[in-house]
C-alpha cells in the first residue's frame, strides 16, 4: 500500500529543519513514524554555458543564460545587464529565442533587461563595433524576482579584427614555341 502526505500552506511556516511525526491506524494497530522535514525559500538560479567568449573588433558574442527554478519557484525573473560592465561602442540586448540568423536579429535584440519565467533559456547577444576598444571585459547580468537576486559574471575577451590582404591572382600561360 502507497500512501502521499502532501503539506499545504508551506509559505506560511518558518523556514527550517522540522521532525515531523507521522501516526497511522489500521483499526487495530497504530505506527508511528518520524521524518526529517525542511521548509526552505524557492529560489532561482542563473547559469551560463558560456562563461567566456572571444570576439575580433566588428563581431557578434552571443552568450546562453539559462534561468533555473529551484525548490518550487515559479514567478517570473527580471534579468538586466549592469550598464556599467559594457564595453564602449557595444550594443546588447536579451533575445528569447535561439539566433538562426545573427544579422538583423542581433541588431534587434530587446533592451538589457527581459522577463522570464523559469525554467528559461535567454540569449544576451553583445555587438561589437570596429571601434570596440580591445580588452577583456566582465559583464554582469543581474535576475531579481520576489526580493531575491542573483547574477552571473560573463567575460568577453575583443581583440583586434584580423586584417587580410587580398592580392589579385593572375594566371600567365606560357606558349610554346
Amino acid at each position: 500500500m502507497n500512501v502521499t502526505l502532501t503539506l499545504t500552506d508551506t509559505h506560511i511556516s518558518e523556514h527550517g529543519q522540522y521532525q515531523l511525526h507521522v501516526l497511522g491506524e489500521d483499526g487495530e494497530n497504530t505506527v508511528g513514524i518520524n521524518l526529517a522535514l525542511a521548509i526552505v525559500e524557492p529560489e532561482f538560479d542563473i547559469v551560463s554555458l558560456d562563461q567566456r567568449l572571444q570576439v575580433q573588433m566588428g563581431e557578434v558574442a552571443v552568450f546562453a543564460l539559462d534561468v533555473i527554478p529551484q525548490n518550487g519557484w515559479s514567478r517570473p525573473v527580471t534579468l538586466t545587464l549592469d550598464a556599467h560592465t559594457v564595453p564602449m561602442q557595444t550594443a546588447v540586448g536579451f533575445l528569447e529565442m535561439p539566433l538562426s540568423a545573427l544579422g538583423q536579429e542581433a541588431q534587434q535584440a530587446s533592451p538589457a533587461q527581459i522577463i522570464v519565467t523559469p525554467p528559461r533559456r535567454v540569449f544576451l547577444v553583445v555587438v561589437t563595433t570596429p571601434n570596440t576598444p580591445q580588452g577583456l571585459y566582465l559583464l554582469r547580468v543581474c535576475g531579481e524576482g520576489s526580493q531575491i537576486q542573483r547574477s552571473v559574471w560573463l567575460g568577453l575577451q575583443v581583440r583586434e579584427a584580423e586584417h587580410k590582404l587580398y592580392l589579385p591572382l593572375v594566371m600567365c600561360h606560357a606558349s610554346a614555341q
